[in-house]
């Protein structure tokens, strides 16, 4: 009697370090960007909240 996952079985092949760099080289410099759009965001709502709490300047 066939067991449940030998359907689903997958052949695993090695990868170089280099097809691995050039794989995660792109996901990575994406998730630098969004680092950033999310660190400039949340400092533009910081300086907003503590000119808020500052009170007008005149």
């Amino acid at each position: 009697m066939a067991m449940v996952g030998d359907k689903t079985k997958k052949k695993s092949t090695a990868v170089t370090l280099q097809q691995f760099i050039s794989n995660m080289t792109p996901l990575i410099d994406l998730e630098k960007e969004a680092e950033i759009s999310a660190s400039i965001s949340s400092g533009a709502l910081r300086n907003l909240d503590s000119a808020q709490k500052r009170g007008p300047l005149f």
